[in-house]
């Protein structure tokens, strides 16, 4: 009996001892060791656990800023792109305004004379209009008629002054103007006139008496240059007249107009 006793306890303490080393021993009831042990793991102290934990939530918390900081990139360059396409219209506006404020053209002086009309020159062969006179400081426009002596008598005179005034390519130009074609083209042969020679056409009625020759003068712009020389209307000159009356008269309204 104490021997079976012994035994037991010896088998006990031996149990509890392998216990100690991580390994359980298991005896059978005559206190003989099992070969087949069962391995017991140990379980992690609580400074370990705590350990563990901490990383895991350190792991977590480094994630978390991780990713807020990625999305806080993303939307700085979200917001760069914007304010990038938020200021190139504004940018491409201002160019385009100062384009503009350069390139404008400069304002043009409106073309409104006094009289318009469509005809033809006989002398240069063309159509011309009342654009005929531009480019002038002064032209003058005598309407004469090839069965009219005075008108025919100071021709050559006007002839003298055209050439004198660079022949329509200065400052001042004459034109005639006649109704009847008959003896009209000897005439202008005879004399050799080069000035410009228009047919007259209905819209002169304004600018013509019941006398022939009558003169009117116009300006660049294609109106009419009135003075206190005229005899008639304030810009109608009735009667011919001597190169030097004519020469003394342009010059005069010359002064007035340029």
């Amino acid at each position: 009996m104490k021997k079976k006793m012994c035994q037991m306890l010896l088998g006990l303490a031996t149990a509890l001892v392998l216990t100690g080393c991580g390994v359980m021993q298991v005896m059978d009831g005559d206190g003989m060791v099992n070969e087949n042990p069962v391995t017991i793991e140990e379980p992690a102290t609580a400074g370990e656990a705590s350990k563990e934990e901490t990383d895991a939530a350190q792991a977590d918390a480094a994630g978390t800023e991780t990713d807020a900081a990625g999305e806080k990139d993303a939307a700085g360059a979200e917001t760069d792109a914007a304010g990038t396409e938020t200021e190139t219209p504004a940018d491409a506006a201002g160019a385009d305004a100062a384009g503009a404020e350069t390139e404008a053209p400069a304002e043009e002086v409106e073309w409104a004379p006094d009289l318009t009309f469509s005809t033809y020159d006989v002398i240069n062969d063309t159509d011309v209009d009342e654009t005929i006179f531009q480019g002038h400081v002064i032209t003058m426009v005598n309407f004469w008629e090839p069965w009219c002596g005075p008108c025919v008598g100071e021709m050559p005179d006007l002839e003298k002054l055209y050439e004198e005034m660079g022949s329509g390519s200065g400052d001042g130009n004459i034109i005639g103007v006649y109704g009847t074609e008959e003896d009209a083209a000897y005439v202008l042969e005879q004399v050799g006139t080069t000035y410009p020679v228009l047919r007259y056409v209905d819209e002169m009625n304004v600018l013509i008496s019941d006398y022939v020759p009558n003169t009117v003068f116009f300006d660049g712009s294609g109106h009419i240059i009135y003075s206190d020389l005229a005899d008639m209307d304030g810009f109608i000159f009735i009667g011919s007249r001597s190169h030097d009356d004519w020469k003394e008269i342009l010059d005069t309204l010359y002064e007035q107009v340029k």
